[in-house]
């Protein structure tokens, strides 16, 4: 049977009218108040995608331990996609991306300033500005510096959260990534760091100094607004000069732009800091961040691995069962002696690890380290703690060794050539 459609009433929805904040207010005021809503969506997406990854990267920073840059096989497992990474390259490139972020956040925000500026703290129809504005706490607070702005119930907590979550997260994640990149003593590594920091504190400080001359006195550039963008800029170039001396010292400083070492740095004044004379110039050694490698293992151990001592018990357990006593007498034995050391040497040869040679170990706890095999020429182990650690075999032509800490530590076998001692 056919349906009757006779009695069927169509219900339109009638078209939304002008919402109460923007009624009768002109059309240019309106165009301007859809041109702030459209800013601030694209800037709120932008915003939330900063605070993601603000919280990533600190979840990761703070899972690093110094040992990770030195260790074989170690890396940095990301949180939540569980991958891992090598540590170097995560502090290489995400601050790269931090700053990317940060940077065009505060291109959209500096649109946003301009847009706000150019509107009135309350409406022609009464209403306030803020209660007409697409709804985000960013433009609210940038909404309470405009003269004539109505004050609001917790605004100085709106001022803060924006300013935490606007300005000074992205720079404060990027400290920790500075500070966190001291233990390998690599210099490119965390000037490079360094450099991005510098470069958000910057950027946020113009966007901030912008913000407040357009808000707060309706002015836009002017030729005083970079006074203390200087003063800011010569701080930022003292933090990283700051970190060339906390990862390379300041006699490879002095090295690198060809002037002669003062006095001060010279191996004089870091004997009498080491004899405990009083020094009062700048430039000691114990500035160097000093990395903790306690019991690190910086080539991969066996899982069958023993101590030089040990395992040449086990091999005269396994291959002669006369008296230890008549080991020293008994000719086949220094034949298996001979057969002993050519396993145990290439045993050692077979051991992964990373590339040290050169390295800078300076000040470094390498007590109870594993060690053996290692490749150490030319490193610089001034200062080191190696108690007890595992040294059989290693390179170490030509290592600065001064002032290291060498109680009980086995060096069978160790290269000493030309060591500095």
């Amino acid at each position: 049977m056919a349906r009757d459609w006779s009695n069927q009433v169509t219900r339109r929805k009638p078209p939304e009218g002008p919402k109460p904040e923007t009624a009768n207010i002109p059309a240019d005021m309106k165009r301007k108040l859809d041109h702030v809503a459209e800013i601030s969506k694209n800037a709120r997406a932008t915003w939330f995608s900063l605070i993601l990854l603000l919280l990533f990267s600190t979840i990761a920073v703070a899972g690093v331990q110094d040992r990770d840059y030195f260790t074989y096989g170690a890396g940095l497992t990301l949180p939540v996609i569980n991958f891992q990474v090598p540590v170097t390259s995560f502090f290489a490139v995400t601050p790269v991306l931090i700053l990317g972020l940060y940077t065009y956040l505060h291109l959209y925000l500096l649109k946003l300033w301009r847009a706000l500026g150019d509107l009135p703290g309350q409406l022609p129809n009464g209403v306030a500005l803020d209660d007409a504005v697409f709804p985000w706490m960013v433009a609210d607070a940038a909404i309470l510096l405009k003269p004539g702005a109505q004050g609001r119930a917790f605004g100085w907590l709106t001022r803060s959260v924006s300013f935490i979550f606007l300005w000074a997260a992205g720079p404060i994640v990027l400290s920790a990534f500075w500070w966190r990149s001291f233990p390998p003593h690599n210099l490119l590594l965390t000037s490079w760091i360094g450099l991005l920091l510098c470069v958000s504190i910057l950027g946020g400080s113009l966007s901030f100094l912008l913000r407040w001359r357009r808000l707060k006195n309706g002015e836009g550039r002017s030729a005083t607004l970079f006074y203390p963008f200087l003063l800011i800029a010569s701080v930022c170039a003292s933090v990283v000069m700051l970190a060339t001396v906390l990862t390379a010292g300041l006699s490879r400083i002095v090295w690198m732009i060809d002037v002669p070492v003062p006095a001060w740095a010279s191996e004089e004044a870091e004997d009498a800091y080491q004899a405990d004379e009083p020094i009062y110039a700048p430039g000691r050694r114990s500035w160097l961040y000093s990395a903790n490698l306690y019991r690190a293992e910086l080539v991969e151990r066996p899982k069958t691995w023993l101590p030089r001592a040990e395992a040449l018990e086990e091999f005269k357990a396994r291959f002669n069962k006369t008296a230890r006593s008549e080991f020293s007498k008994d000719q086949d034995w220094r034949a298996a002696i001979e057969a002993f050391e050519t396993q145990r040497g290439a045993l050692l040869e077979s051991l992964r690890a990373e590339d040290f040679k050169g390295r800078n170990f300076q000040g470094a706890n390498l007590e109870e380290a594993f060690l053996p095999g290692l490749d150490l020429a030319g490193a610089n182990l001034h200062g080191a703690i190696l108690d007890s650690a595992q040294l059989e075999a290693v390179d170490l032509t030509s290592a600065d060794l001064q002032w290291a800490r060498l109680k009980g530590a086995d060096l069978q076998g160790a290269d000493l050539q030309g060591a500095d001692l």
